[in-house]
């Protein structure tokens, strides 16, 4: 018998039948993505080489940690499936386990103190589950192979855990969506991925002595942490900034954090920004035209008044000002994007003639209706002619008064295509 059985990705049905654990030499068995049902076979754990066990249907997890044969026992993959109730105690048992991927099931509860045992453990995914409890209880610091942690999507409380600074191989770490507080005090070189959405009256607070930490991890390519923060002052001193600070940086998200403010400087710094999202804030003045030195924005999503520069973002693919407030005209320099693969600017407050350009012209009339003050190409009414539109552009002018318009900059185009995908190993 091989040291390696796959029957993942069939059509099989029914129980798994037993003698695998006369496979002396099994080391991997994998069963999942069938239609397959109940335990596995209890002589499975004679199987004293195993060290992988990927099955999706319902296992026990409390019987399999009872069998000290399996120590070897290295990846356990039971995610997406119905699996419930609470981790058992003695899960700790499993001493070799390196990958322990249970996410996108239905645990309840608290984790144990014995899942701080796992001193080998590479891997950690509970995320999309019902866990509970203060984070801030649990003890990290015996997890020094810790790599990938994600406890994303459940409902644990408190403060961000300290024992979690002394993983020092951590690359990737997503609280996501849970009830935690406190501030950030991460200051590990090698991470690269950090994710910290606040749903809940819990957020993260002290937004500079956030950046100031963060900017000590070199290597951080991605740092979301939208919803947190609220109503603090975005930091504009340039001092801020260290020289090498965020040089990795790909992905920036403040988003919802009704942040107040303008926007900093520094930000024009970080020259491999491919994302920039901080959309759903209270910063004033416009958006600046040194935005458009960022050689690798591609996506946008801001708050603010339209520059004419923004046409020299040239790796833009999709520019959508649609549900916002803007007034006033479109900018003439708008009629440069010709790269552009998705363009709208519906329902504002937008008058005047569309910019003559064949990208312009090349949309949808949809994608300039709820402007009422539009004309011209591709939309059916005709602009009057420059003199009568002058007349009318120094009325819109003079209603308008003090008024300020606000920019809405949405390019989405799946930056983020999975969280393995990011910080996969």
């Amino acid at each position: 018998m091989g040291r390696f059985l796959d029957f993942s990705f069939n059509h099989y049905s029914g129980q798994i039948p037993s003698g695998l654990g006369g496979c002396s030499k099994l080391e991997v068995f994998r069963a999942g993505f069938n239609s397959l049902s109940g335990p596995l076979p209890l002589d499975i754990y004679s199987a004293t080489r195993l060290q992988e066990i990927s099955y999706l249907p319902i296992i026990f997890l409390d019987s399999l940690a009872r069998h000290r044969e399996l120590t070897r026992l290295a990846k356990l993959e039971l995610y997406r499936n119905n699996i419930g109730g609470k981790l058992p105690g003695n899960i700790g048992k499993l001493s070799q386990l390196e990958h322990l991927l249970l996410h996108k099931n239905s645990f309840i509860g608290a984790l144990p103190p014995s899942l701080m045992n796992f001193t080998n453990l590479i891997k950690l995914n509970l995320a999309f589950n019902f866990f509970e409890g203060d984070i801030s209880t649990l003890n990290f610091s015996s997890l020094s192979q810790l790599v990938v942690l994600d406890l994303g999507f459940n409902n644990f409380t408190g403060n961000l855990p300290t024992s979690l600074y002394s993983c020092k191989f951590l690359r990737a770490i997503r609280l996501a969506n849970n009830q935690l507080e406190g501030e950030i005090k991460i200051d590990m070189v090698q991470l690269k991925f950090l994710s910290f959405l606040s749903l809940s009256e819990s957020r993260l607070t002290n937004i500079t002595k956030a950046i100031k930490i963060l900017m000590h991890c070199k290597a951080l390519n991605i740092l979301f942490l939208p919803s947190n923060f609220l109503q603090e002052a975005m930091p504009t001193d340039d001092s801020i900034f260290s020289s090498n600070g965020f040089t990795n940086l790909q992905l920036l998200s403040f988003s919802y954090c009704q942040l107040t403010g303008q926007l900093p400087i520094w930000l024009s710094k970080l020259k491999n920004l491919e994302v920039l999202l901080l959309n759903g804030n209270r910063m004033s003045g416009s958006i600046p035209g040194w935005l458009s030195t960022l050689p690798r924005l591609f996506i946008l999503d801001l708050d603010g008044k339209i520059p004419d520069q923004i046409s020299d973002l040239t790796n833009l693919e999709i520019l959508d000002l649609s549900a916002n407030q803007l007034t006033g005209e479109i900018p003439a320099s708008l009629a440069n994007l010709h790269f552009l693969n998705t363009f709208s600017i519906a329902s504002n407050k937008l008058h005047g003639p569309i910019p003559s350009g064949t990208q312009l012209q090349s949309f949808d009339a949809s994608d300039y209706e709820g402007n009422p003050g539009l004309c011209g190409p591709p939309l059916p009414n005709q602009c009057p002619d420059i003199t009568d539109y002058k007349g009318d552009r120094d009325i819109h002018d003079e209603q308008k008064g003090h008024a300020v318009p606000w920019l809405y900059i949405s390019m989405v185009l799946g930056f983020i295509t999975g969280f393995w995908g990011v910080c996969g190993l």
